[in-house]
């Protein structure tokens, strides 16, 4: 029975994870968080950010947790309804909350559809981060946008992670300090 159980949950872990692994190339991790926005799957998102971004979203959940704040703005960003829910709800799913509150409040009538994107070249920092430039199209509201971008990668023990965009760093850093 447990060699059954463990068949299954092998299966059920390998059909539902991506096909990219620890040496997959950069611009696969890349391609593969878009499609993870794309389909709404926040949770597979945060999985592919690196540890350096997500220590800065977990300092900003363990600030807020020690504020012990009871705020429904505050929930509402991480959908949540308490602060027993909060404490109790893993970083990853906070962090996935919070991503998801965001993304669905910058295109409020309905889910931006995002084109593959177009690797226009890559440009590396050193041994461990590699900026790829790539061109992409974001379709809202019946409006199309096509615009080039840049994402910045990092080496990890899990392979190739994103880091966070600068605008994102900066509300994070922002919200801790006033909560510090």
């Amino acid at each position: 029975m447990k060699k059954i159980l463990a068949l299954c949950l092998f299966v059920f872990i390998n059909s539902s994870c991506s096909q990219i692994n620890i040496k997959s190339p950069p611009e696969d991790f890349l391609k593969e968080s878009l499609r993870a926005i794309q389909e709404q799957d926040y949770v597979s998102f945060v999985q592919l950010l690196h540890p350096d971004a997500i220590s800065q979203f977990t300092k900003l959940i363990n600030l807020l947790r020690s504020a012990e704040l009871e705020d429904e703005r505050l929930f509402s960003l991480f959908s949540v309804n308490t602060l027993d829910e909060f404490n109790s709800t893993s970083d990853t799913v906070l962090i996935a909350n919070f991503l998801r509150y965001t993304l669905a409040h910058s295109s409020k009538n309905e889910s931006p559809t995002i084109s593959d994107p177009t690797i226009i070249g890559k440009v590396n920092e050193g041994d461990d981060i590699i900026h790829i430039v790539y061109r992409n199209s974001i379709t809202a509201n019946s409006i199309t946008i096509s615009k080039v971008q840049v994402e910045s990668l990092k080496q990890s023990k899990y392979g190739w992670r994103l880091l966070l965009k600068g605008d994102l760093e900066s509300v994070l850093e922002t919200l801790s300090k006033r909560l510090e």
